[in-house]
């Protein structure tokens, strides 16, 4: 069992037999079982070396023999909560319904009031400075959000508040004033701790990932970038190897600069390279785990499971994930397994600010019911209940109609009257306005097949997208 788990064997040959030596081997057995039964009552008497760390050392094999520890006794601390209240600007969207006349009249008036701020209402800018989440006049929001902190510890572990850590001799900067969540993670990453980073799609995680990268190749030492899919690990592979340079790729399939200082490939090579007893191990420092929540796949979060386990307790983890609920059991069982602190970071910030539509099946138009300051608006979700209530009254296949009725399914995505689908009105619609890209979610194969032909009527492509798929095309054709 110990065999199993020596995966850094100095010694990579040993499981190899060579032929030449065979011969030898024979004319010694004998010499060798006649001196058995004295140096077995000798080898009872002589203690086997123990170091320090109570590693055993077999003579024999000339390799170290790690026993498994034992965690089971180590309860880790958890300390350090800290919350911090921050806020940040986006673009403001329009939405689907576009401006209002009120709203275009308001920003006509902006408009004609930028020479002369003074004429402005001291009503309106009162009520802009004591709003959270507000509307600037330039069409920017001001979101507010929180940033929290917990770390867990091994016990008797010497451990300094992260707002006391002090960046001095940074490995990397930005251009640009990073946001809470992010300064306090790479803080952790510059104590050399583990940390977790909980975020929503598209909130920055990646600048944290990208200073464990150029902290480890200014060290000169190995990280590794590990990702879920395959399509994923080529595009941060072009991402990184463009900011860095010293990155390479490892995917089954593409084996690009192996000897990079950084490497990106999927979970699964890694896991292989473990079992192997890879020698580029030995000079991995970091770690970085991007979208590890997958570890909650029921069919794929074994890979994950047993890389972490099984890699060496001097690496330190880099773990990015979008909002889970058990981040603290998480990092408690980080910190169990290889004895080192783990720290959480979350935030709730969305840089995409959310609106949220209904579209009566079969209705003359949609309905903002949350903005994207998540506020419900009571008067429009009662205008969309009405609307489907009108509709269902009118409808004599319905159940719920005047006239009675034997019932019917109602589907949203097929038109009862010959005409478009709704859902191809409101893709329809969406690419008017350009805010495609658009996910049209069905339950059904047919149905997605059906509207993938209706939709093929809209061409989404740019000009010069266009003009580069007609390249790859002839291209193509013509090889």
């Amino acid at each position: 069992m110990d065999d199993l788990f020596d995966v850094f064997n100095e010694d990579s040959t040993s499981g190899q037999i060579d032929s030449s030596l065979l011969d030898d081997s024979k004319k010694k057995r004998k010499l060798d079982d006649s001196k058995e039964n004295t140096n077995d009552e000798h080898s009872k008497k002589q203690p086997q070396p123990i170091t320090t760390n109570n590693t055993v050392i077999n003579k024999k094999q000339k390799k170290l023999l790690i026993p498994k520890q034992d965690v089971s006794n180590i309860v880790p601390v958890v300390a350090d909560d800290m919350e911090i209240v921050a806020s940040r600007e986006v673009e403001k969207s329009d939405g689907l319904l576009g401006k209002t006349k009120q709203q275009s009249q308001q920003e006509s008036q902006r408009q004609q009031l930028t020479s002369d701020p003074s004429k402005l209402s001291t009503n309106e800018n009162e009520d802009t400075q004591n709003n959270n989440n507000t509307t600037k006049d330039d069409g920017k929001v001001k979101l507010s959000h929180q940033v929290r902190h917990q770390v867990a510890l091994p016990p008797d572990y010497p451990y300094t508040p992260i707002g006391q850590h002090k960046r001095e001799n940074e490995a990397r900067t930005y251009p640009f004033v990073l946001d809470p969540f992010q300064d306090t993670s790479v803080s952790c990453i510059d104590r050399q701790e583990s940390v977790l980073v909980s975020a929503h799609t598209s909130a920055g995680k990646t600048v944290v990932a990208e200073y464990a990268i150029a902290q480890s190749l200014r060290d000169k030492q190995r990280v590794i970038y590990t990702s879920p899919i395959k399509a994923l690990s080529n595009q941060k592979y072009r991402e990184l190897q463009a900011e860095f340079g010293d990155v390479g790729l490892m995917t089954g399939d593409v084996t690009i600069n192996p000897d990079a200082g950084c490497l990106v490939m999927t979970t699964e090579i890694l896991r292989s390279m473990l079992y192997r007893g890879s020698e580029i191990m030995r000079e991995v420092a970091w770690v970085i785990f991007d979208e590890v929540h997958y570890m909650r796949d029921k069919s794929r979060g074994v890979v994950w499971e047993e890389t972490i386990i099984l890699l060496p307790d001097k690496v330190h983890y880099v773990f990015l994930s979008a909002t889970i609920p058990n981040a603290m059991e998480f990092a408690e069982w980080i910190c169990k397994i290889h004895n080192q602190p783990c720290h959480i970071v979350y935030t709730d910030f969305r840089p995409t600010p959310l609106q949220h539509y209904l579209f009566p099946s079969n209705g003359d138009g949609i309905h903002l019911v949350v903005d994207e300051k998540g506020t419900f608006r009571e008067e429009n979700f009662q205008k969309a209940m009405a609307s489907i209530t009108n509709k269902l009254g009118d409808d004599p296949n319905s159940i719920d109609s005047k006239n009675g009725g034997k019932g019917k399914t109602f589907k949203g995505g097929n038109s009862n009257n010959g005409g478009q689908s709704d859902i191809y009105k409101i893709v329809k619609m969406i690419w008017i306005k350009k805010y495609n890209p658009v996910i049209v979610f069905s339950f059904s194969k047919r149905d997605c097949e059906s509207l993938a032909l209706k939709m093929s009527k809209l061409d989404f492509n740019t000009d010069e997208e266009r003009e580069m798929l007609n390249k790859i095309f002839n291209n193509a054709i013509n090889y």
